[in-house]
């Protein structure tokens, strides 16, 4: 589903020269022909940039349908493995990591989601663009839809900030069990030192990425206008 490397750059250049053609078409006056628009032969990339984005939507709708699937299978498998961590039947690694793949999986449906309403907000944004380009409405037909799709998009890459930082939080919450579980281990002679050193890294570049997409995450929040 993915495209070839030609394509893409075809595709990208697509998109970079029909936000070029809605920043130009915008700079005429109302009453612009449609002659005018066509003559800048960029209606001729419009088709190719609208199916471009199409495909994108239906490659995260399909994204979306596989996690939930995905999620669906790692709760019932952390059923399974929570009812014999509850009897110690299995090692406590074991249970945690089984917690970390069912969270992740959850954060992730929801970031999906959340990649699907962005991208639906450039379907119809590059659809109004060419609407123009091709001289079927003026720049302020769709100026204020525009306006509220801008805004739309921004609150959604806002809310991929928030999921990124929820799976860096599961990581942390991952991380810091383990290393507990570790000092305990290297107690009792089972776990070694180096195995301590290397649970301590794995939790503070944990604690690091963690912070880091919080940051992000406030950032693009006091961006909104509420």
């Amino acid at each position: 589903m993915e495209l070839s490397k030609q394509d893409d750059r075809f595709a990208r250049f697509a998109c970079v020269a029909l936000v070029l053609a809605l920043a130009l078409t915008c700079s005429f006056a109302p009453a612009a022909s449609a002659q005018s628009a066509d003559s800048t032969g960029l209606d001729l990339i419009c088709p190719l940039a609208e199916h471009e984005r199409q495909r994108k939507l239906a490659d995260l709708q399909l994204d979306l349908a596989l996690a939930e699937n995905e999620l669906e299978a790692r709760r019932n498998v952390f059923d399974m493995v929570d009812s014999l961590w509850s009897v110690r039947s299995i090692e406590k690694e074991i249970f945690l990591d089984y917690k970390r793949l069912r969270d992740r999986t959850r954060v992730r449906v929801a970031r999906v989601n959340a990649e699907i309403a962005q991208q639906k907000s450039i379907v119809e944004r590059y659809a109004l663009a060419c609407s123009v380009v091709r001289g079927e409405k003026t720049a302020r037909d769709v100026a204020r839809r525009i306006a509220l799709l801008d805004d739309a998009y921004r609150r959604s890459d806002c809310d991929l900030h928030r999921r990124d930082a929820e799976i860096a939080e599961v990581d942390l919450e991952y991380d810091a069990a383990v290393l507990e579980s570790t000092r305990t281990l290297a107690r009792d002679n089972i776990k070694t030192k180096f195995e301590l050193m290397v649970e301590q890294y794995d939790l503070n570049q944990s604690k690091a990425r963690a912070e880091g997409f919080r940051k992000r995450a406030r950032a693009c929040e006091a961006t909104l206008v509420n």
